[in-house]
């Protein structure tokens, strides 16, 4: 505790004066807590002195956890203390902005602005209160006016150019995230930014251009690397994508959904091996995430491990019993292992939770052709082509179930399967897509 020296009858404003400049000898040091302290001691010797209010509100913003509700009290007795604070008022305007009080906050940046026009700082947070609040065309006029008054605001060309971003207006966005960049090199993400809003326009050439310019700015980040894979993934180029993820991986070795989205890639190789390393890790990383055990009994599945597979599809389902992936799944793994009674089970449990989805019929048709049902195998057949009317495994299974059954309309059946794939019925046909969960 800080002992106040100053008698009785001296002036409180020059005692308080005292505390307050080593107050702010703290602060500049980032000696947060003593600073308090000091401001602390001012507003004790003199209750109503606005700067040592200011000054401790000021400090409680800079704490690693700000406290924005004791900063919030002492930001209005300053206020309350002298109501031309321009320092006060900025920085309760961004206290209402952390506290998604978008109004407040604008009032008290226009009230700032008021006191001091020429502040390019005032302007911007004005702008973001505005873009906070969906008013996208009020920001970047504020954001003009920041970068008036102040052409190497880098932030406000930031903000500046993730409104025009978020407006589709991309040159303009451009511009402005390269100018952010420029000025200051923590705006980096800005070209990830880019990347993202390009991707997600479908416009998959541009979005990897900017990513590409994200990691020139940036080659210890592992996000563009990420973010970039994946727009060369859309685009084909799985060689590209897989040593993105890679470089990805170096840069966060416990980085999962890169691990993961790269196990999908060598899935889809039927390079199983390498997908199942991939998985195993992303598991060990997150262990409770029902899609990755799914996905590797799916890859157990193809390297002949059924046992293994429907470890991995238990474990999914006990995660989350809701989902039904891992139920038809386990029912494929059953069906293969010839227990066709457990794995008719788990298809009725997949059909009960989602009636809509055209796998779990589709399959049980399967069960039930195995076993002799014709009938009731095309029955399921039937379920599954209405749910999904190119699910080209089904018009095929129905058909050939028809024609076993003496019904010559099976041959509509298969010629519609073959409309759809001419590849169906021969050896190279893949006759687990459309049964199984993408790996995607």
């Amino acid at each position: 505790m800080i002992a106040s020296h100053c008698p009785v009858s001296f002036l409180n404003t020059y005692c308080a004066g005292f505390f307050i400049e080593r107050g702010d000898a703290e602060f500049n040091e980032r000696n947060y807590d003593r600073a308090i302290a000091n401001y602390s001691e001012a507003i004790r010797i003199d209750p109503q002195n606005a700067v040592a209010y200011f000054g401790r509100g000021h400090t409680r913003l800079q704490q690693t956890t700000p406290d924005f509700t004791l900063a919030l009290a002492d930001l209005n007795n300053a206020i309350e203390f002298n109501g031309a604070y321009y320092g006060a008022y900025f920085d309760r305007g961004f206290v209402y902005f952390n506290r998604k009080d978008y109004d407040r906050a604008i009032a008290d940046d226009k009230k700032a602005i008021s006191l001091d026009p020429t502040s390019s700082v005032a302007y911007n947070n004005l702008g973001s209160a505005y873009g906070a609040k969906g008013d996208r065309r009020s920001a970047i006029d504020d954001f003009n006016k920041a970068i008036t008054l102040d052409p190497k605001n880098a932030r406000a060309y930031y903000n500046r150019g993730t409104a025009h971003l978020e407006n589709k207006e991309y040159e303009a966005a451009s511009a402005d995230l390269h100018n952010a960049i420029e000025l200051d090199s923590q705006y980096s993400n800005s070209f990830n930014n880019m990347g993202k809003w390009y991707s997600e326009n479908g416009d998959f050439d541009l979005a990897i251009a900017h990513y590409t310019a994200a990691i020139k700015a940036d080659p210890n980040n592992p996000i563009p690397w990420y973010n970039r894979a994946i727009n060369r993934a859309c685009k084909g180029d799985y060689s590209g994508a897989i040593e993105d993820y890679s470089e990805a991986i170096l840069r966060n070795y416990e980085y999962t959904d890169a691990y993961k989205r790269r196990a999908a890639i060598y899935y889809s190789q039927r390079k199983f091996d390498l997908a199942l390393a991939d998985y195993n890790k992303a598991v060990s990383l997150d262990p409770q995430n029902p899609a990755l055990r799914n996905y590797r009994g799916l890859t157990y599945l193809e390297l002949k491990k059924p046992e293994s597979a429907i470890e991995d599809f238990d474990a999914a389902i006990s995660i989350d019993s809701k989902i039904t992936w891992p139920l038809i799944n386990r029912g494929l793994a059953l069906t293969d292992m010839g227990k066709y009674g457990a794995a008719l089970a788990d298809f009725n449990k997949a059909i009960s939770l989602d009636s809509l989805n055209a796998r779990p019929w589709h399959n049980r048709g399967l069960v039930y052709q195995k076993i002799g049902k014709i009938e009731h195998a095309i029955q399921d057949y039937t379920e599954a082509i209405k749910r999904d009317q190119n699910y080209t495994n089904a018009w095929y299974d129905r058909g050939r179930a028809r024609l076993k059954n003496g019904d010559i309309n099976g041959a509509n059946d298969i010629a519609k399967a073959k409309a759809l794939d001419p590849s169906v019925g021969s050896d190279s046909y893949d006759w687990l897509s459309g049964t199984r969960l993408s790996t995607n």
